[in-house]
């Protein structure tokens, strides 16, 4: 009895290319949102107000120029060479963001209506009163009765100015005479005990 023997079947095996890999080459960067134009964006009186319109309403300039099909940094060219659009600018994002602080005040005081959720259902809503934001507006609102101690807003230094200023006087006058200022410090004598330390 002759036994036939199996050859085994040939597979195929993947020759490298000399291309990279998926995996080592670089990743494709994906535009995402709203693909902007490049041609050039002819300003006229009308686009430039309804800019400044659409500025003061959202107060971001990228939402802005997208809403006007443009591209964000045909508005900042427009405002480096306009100063009349500039000055106008600077209004409507004041306005905007005074509109923001009616909406921030409003919830401090009256509060912000937050849904109260009991088992996965609402049973209905609640007031919610945030210290941090009411904080924040006092402090900039009245610095000089809410600012933190050491933040600067509130000039605590005036006192400690003066006295640096009077000690580096009479260092130059001791200095000029030769003598002792008062404090133990003559010309050629300045050590750690002198500098506070």
């Amino acid at each position: 009895m002759t036994e036939k023997t199996q050859t085994p079947a040939k597979v195929a095996v993947p020759i490298r290319s000399k291309k990279k890999s998926p995996a080592v080459a670089k990743p494709v960067k994906k535009r995402v949102g709203k693909k902007l134009p490049l041609k050039k964006f002819i300003w006229n009186e009308k686009r430039r107000h309804e800019f400044l319109v659409r500025l003061t309403d959202t107060a971001n300039v990228r939402q802005s120029a997208l809403q006007m099909n443009m591209a964000p940094w045909h508005a900042y060219a427009e405002r480096r060479k306009n100063p009349a659009f500039a000055a106008a600018w600077h209004i409507a994002i004041n306005q905007a963001l005074d509109g923001l602080e009616a909406v921030l005040l409003d919830r401090v005081i009256h509060g912000l209506d937050k849904p109260l959720i009991y088992k996965g259902k609402c049973e209905g809503t609640y007031k919610h009163y945030s210290d941090a934001l009411a904080m924040f507006m006092l402090r900039n609102r009245r610095p000089e009765a809410f600012a933190e101690v050491g933040s600067g807003v509130v000039d605590e230094t005036a006192d400690v100015r003066t006295q640096i200023e009077a000690r580096l006087a009479r260092l130059a006058a001791a200095k000029r005479d030769g003598e002792s200022d008062g404090d133990g410090v003559t010309e050629n004598r300045l050590g750690p005990e002198h500098l506070g330390e």
